[in-house]
């Protein structure tokens, strides 16, 4: 009797962990999750609870185990084998489910954070063009005149949205802030999203998991997003920023950006709009704004036909943060060279 309640036990348990399994739609998948984002790593999807902080890193590959849903999934869940409890899960946004065979596979080390400890993990495919910079500290701000950009560029979702009373016809936008040297780019990077990036496939990109208040002040300095301009910079460039999180890379590009607008240098461009100002004239906003000597470091370039000022390369040297100073980071900035020597400021709408 007891060997026959003990059976009848077993097969009512296997049948409630069906019913269960069935209930929720987990569906199991094969393969590796390659992450395109710092994202976190949770441990219960209802609770949101992340044990030792852990977060992906873009560019590595984690055994895949399903997801959470047959349809509609929100969340895969993935083996991170470095951890106590390996199964974690993480958001669909997170990266993108491929095969990851023998073949292809190689060891390599994936670097976790969680409280100062580092986690190894496994890395399938290589796609690594680039090395982070957090100590060199150079960086390359290019910001747009947007008027003058949409002139080359009319059929962009930002450009046929622009107005004369539009906040990017009137003031400086980002293009994006460039971890130097220009070839230290799309580090840890798949070779998947490189060539959505390079091929300008921008939609088909990894959506970044930015918080809401980052994604407006980011919609206002960056018209760009409409076409999603900030996924290519993120995947390209931001990649190799610090940290590794898309966040603090767009929180700390949306306050440089704020320090530009507030500045002489937007001053010069909004209050001759239609008319023509030299690269000296430039520099010496810079100059005013930011300290003698600020200038040397901006690179005013000019569209294909040379009338128009276009972009500006701004040269800065330190440790980016929410608090430091723009001057601070011109200062001791390697000089620039001009690519033009001025142009009109061009105003919105088709010239």
């Amino acid at each position: 009797m007891v060997k026959i309640r003990a059976i009848q036990l077993a097969v009512i348990s296997a049948i409630m962990s069906f019913s269960f399994s069935a209930a929720n739609g987990f569906e199991k998948m094969a393969g590796c999750l390659v992450a395109s984002q710092n994202c976190e790593a949770f441990r219960s999807i209802r609770k949101q609870t992340n044990p030792g902080h852990i977060r992906l890193e873009p560019g590595i590959f984690y055994p895949l185990k399903g997801k959470n849903k047959a349809d509609a999934a929100t969340h895969y869940q993935v083996r991170i084998d470095a951890l106590k409890v390996p199964d974690r899960w993480v958001k669909v946004s997170c990266g993108k489910p491929v095969k990851c065979s023998a073949k292809t596979r190689h060891e390599s080390v994936g670097k976790q954070r969680s409280k100062g400890r580092k986690y190894p993990g496994k890395k399938y495919s290589s796609g690594r063009s680039g090395k982070k910079t957090g100590g060199n500290g150079h960086y390359l701000l290019a910001v747009s005149w947007e008027p003058a950009f949409c002139e080359g560029h009319r059929g962009k979702a930002e450009c046929k949205a622009m107005t004369a009373q539009s906040f990017d016809a009137t003031h400086l936008s980002l293009h994006g802030l460039w971890p130097q040297p220009r070839n230290n780019a799309y580090c840890n990077v798949d070779s998947a999203q490189k060539s959505l990036s390079r091929r300008r496939r921008w939609n088909s990109l990894a959506p970044l998991e930015l918080s809401a208040q980052t994604m407006e002040d980011l919609k206002k300095v960056m018209p760009g997003v409409k076409s999603n301009l900030q996924r290519h910079e993120w995947v390209k460039h931001g990649s190799c920023y610090k940290d590794g999180s898309a966040e603090v890379y767009y929180q700390d590009s949306v306050a440089l950006m704020a320090q530009l607008n507030g500045s002489a240098v937007r001053n010069l461009f909004s209050g001759n709009i239609g008319m023509h100002i030299t690269s000296r004239q430039i520099r010496e906003s810079f100059d005013q704004a930011y300290g003698k000597g600020s200038g040397a470091k901006v690179n005013v370039r000019c569209d294909k036909k040379g009338k128009l000022v276009s972009e500006l390369w701004i040269n800065l040297q330190g440790e980016i943060n929410q608090g430091v100073k723009m001057a601070e980071l011109l200062k001791n900035a390697k000089p620039a060279r001009n690519s033009c020597d001025g142009g009109i400021v061009d105003l919105a709408g088709y010239q």
